[in-house]
């Protein structure tokens, strides 16, 4: 009778330490193949190194001492995580923006597959707002932590893998121009972080592009210097590229003091119409009327050329000369080029753009413009 009564005790202490042991079930109802080891606001640790975010789990037994948090992690992050994934696949990036509101502070910067959906579901909302400097900088974000842990693109849906253009190793729709100094000031210190960690050399060239153009345009130039150096064995034509802009940008002259001609270069067509793009908004600023009035036959030469190639880069173009008349009180040439971008680009995000500020609604094309491409 004794041994039976010992036989009882071990096999509840054993029954109570089994029970003990956390557990999840995954929303697919099935259960991970390793056991838990713990959790935070990334999602729940498995013993083999895997990090499961919450919305892939639809419940969570934990010690009782620790449930009240786990089910608070649950709804906080799994249920906006939720939402994020699900319209995202459904194509509704203003909804996953708008879900992404109440995680962005605890996942942003964090080191996760959570932060990996933050981050894409940033991107594919600018792109669809037509902020490509904000997409590209999400871009940078989520390739950044996809090199590191390869495995996590395989708990993305379809729809949120990373689609990449060949020749530029970015989204399709995010092209690299950029022209906006403001917003390098506030970007900035996130840029500096990568360069702090060593991530820059592990980044794709066109990433690493955006990168440098931000620290040009945030006037740290030595910085600048450094990562052009850098790059230049793996893209010497963007390396030059930015070279030119570093010196226009500092103020500095060209070392032989010879006119530089992009057209004359050996660059590619993307390195020469982006630099194209950069040289003419520079003279757009200026407070000298021919000055600008060449930089805006620089800027439609962009569509002139590159029209099929790069319609993103030539809708932006197309705009900034529509701006750049408009500012000299050309409102007939202003609305031409408009109209041009409708009838042309009406799949890019600037015609998007235009479309959501309900600058020109509902225009009939002008049958004078440019054919439609085939």
């Amino acid at each position: 009778m004794r041994r039976f009564a010992l036989f009882l005790t071990v096999a509840f202490q054993f029954a109570s330490f089994a029970w003990s042991q956390p557990t999840i079930v995954l929303r697919d109802f099935t259960l991970p193949n390793s056991p838990v080891t713990g959790f935070d606001e990334d999602g729940v640790r498995l013993h083999d190194g895997t990090i499961i975010s919450w919305d892939m789990i639809a419940q969570a037994t934990v010690e009782p001492a620790d449930q009240a948090r786990a089910d608070q992690l649950l709804e906080t992050i799994g249920q906006p995580l939720f939402q994020m994934r699900w319209r995202l696949e459904i194509g509704d990036f203003a909804g996953a923006q708008q879900a992404a509101a109440s995680v962005r502070g605890t996942l942003q910067n964090r080191r996760s597959p959570a932060a990996l959906v933050l981050y894409l579901t940033d991107m594919a909302s600018e792109i669809e707002q037509g902020d490509l400097i904000i997409a590209a900088m999400n871009w940078v974000r989520a390739v950044d932590l996809l090199q590191e842990n390869p495995k996590w693109g395989h708990q993305l849906p379809d729809k949120l893998s990373l689609p990449a253009d060949p020749a530029s190793t970015l989204h399709p729709k995010i092209f690299p121009v950029w022209d906006a100094a403001d917003k390098a000031k506030e970007l900035w210190p996130q840029v500096e972080r990568f360069a702090a960690d060593q991530k820059f050399e592990m980044l794709p060239p066109t990433a690493q592009v955006y990168l440098i153009a931000i620290a040009i345009d945030a006037r740290q130039f030595e910085k600048a210097k450094q990562w052009i150096k850098r790059v230049h064995e793996k893209s010497s034509a963007w390396s030059a590229a930015l070279s030119q802009r570093l010196q226009r940008k500092s103020g500095q002259q060209p070392n032989d003091g010879k006119p530089f001609s992009i057209g004359t270069t050996d660059w590619p067509d993307d390195v020469k119409a982006v630099a194209t793009y950069w040289q003419a908004s520079e003279k757009l600023a200026s407070s000298v009327i021919p000055t600008t009035d060449l930089a805006a036959v620089d800027m439609l030469s962009i569509p002139a050329h590159y029209q099929r190639q790069f319609p993103e880069l030539a809708a932006a173009a197309l705009a900034a000369a529509a701006q750049q008349q408009r500012g000299l009180g050309d409102e007939v040439s202003a609305e031409r080029l408009y109209k041009e971008i409708q009838l042309n680009y009406s799949e890019t995000n600037v015609a998007r753009r235009l479309t959501l500020g309900d600058q020109r609604p509902n225009e009939q094309p002008n049958e004078s413009l440019r054919s439609p491409i085939k």
